[in-house]
């Protein structure tokens, strides 16, 4: 799809479903909201970056604010006026509404069209792809939604109550005996959701996630100092523009990021965090 065409159509998803600013937001923070749509619908990305920045520094966490945010770097991103950075950034804001709105189908849509220029360029230069593959414990954790998981606990539960009402207070041997199997499997299985939903729930509350912003951020050891050769085991010690990654910990200068399955300290310009709810 040609870039004309792809504003077209974030323009598009614009109109139809970033203006819709929830209640969240105070009545002069919506107005600043409709200044920046405004400026965006009438092709004044940078003008509407500005807006939406401010209302980011003020500690605005919606996921609409979010989104067009994401929308306005994109557009600008493939605008004569981008500037280095602008397609991470457009991937954190975009990111960072999804956390707030899992079920945002154009925000989706418009991190996928981040994620395959920013992959497409990469790949014309020959570099690591924007995607790691995650530690076991974190794929493990990520594998069903936590809300899911508590759920299925929660099934799991009220099945072993069954089964020992079943196991107790029945005078059929045949449904005491299946009683006693129910209360056992169903038992075993909610001991293990449950344990699978307190680590999920222990890991989101540990962490906090950012998207690299720069147009690579190099890797760093506990000095700061950039590693190279031996030390990465063949890498290029850069992170590409766009990637997630796991916030560890932070310090004045340096955050400690888990980058797929290994971990390194990056420079806190770099990247940008994520806003949580």
């Amino acid at each position: 799809m040609k870039a004309p065409a792809r504003l077209l159509l974030l323009l598009g998803l614009l109109w139809g479903t970033a203006a819709e600013a929830r209640s969240s937001l105070s009545a002069a923070e919506l107005h600043e909201h409709a200044a920046a749509v405004a400026a965006l619908r009438r092709g004044a990305p940078t003008e509407a970056i500005a807006q939406l920045e401010l209302l980011a520094d003020r500690g605005v966490v919606q996921p609409d604010v979010s989104y067009d945010r994401g929308l306005a770097y994109l557009t600008r991103a493939q605008s004569r006026a981008s500037q280095p950075g602008d397609y991470g950034r457009a991937a954190a804001a975009l990111q960072e509404a999804l956390r707030l709105r899992p079920s945002d189908e154009g925000a989706q849509a418009a991190l996928a069209r981040v994620q395959e220029d920013l992959a497409r360029a990469r790949g014309r230069r020959g570099n690591t792809s924007l995607m790691a593959r995650p530690s076991l414990l974190r794929a493990v954790l990520d594998f069903l939604p936590e809300s899911l998981v508590a759920g299925l606990a929660l099934a799991a539960s009220l099945a072993t109550t069954l089964g020992l009402a079943l196991a107790l207070f029945v005078r059929s041997v045949r449904r005491r005996f299946l009683g006693r199997w129910v209360t056992l499997l169903a038992g075993a299985l909610g001991l293990l959701l449950g344990t699978w939903a307190w680590a999920a729930r222990q890991q989101r509350h540990a962490t906090r996630e950012a998207v690299v912003i720069a147009s690579e951020a190099r890797l760093r050891d506990a000095a700061g100092i950039p590693l190279r050769g031996k030390e990465l085991g063949g890498g290029d010690g850069l992170l590409p523009e766009g990637a997630l990654l796991v916030i560890l910990e932070e310090t004045e200068r340096f955050f400690l990021v888990e980058w797929g399955a290994k971990r390194y300290r990056v420079q806190r310009d770099e990247v940008r965090l994520l806003a949580r709810d």
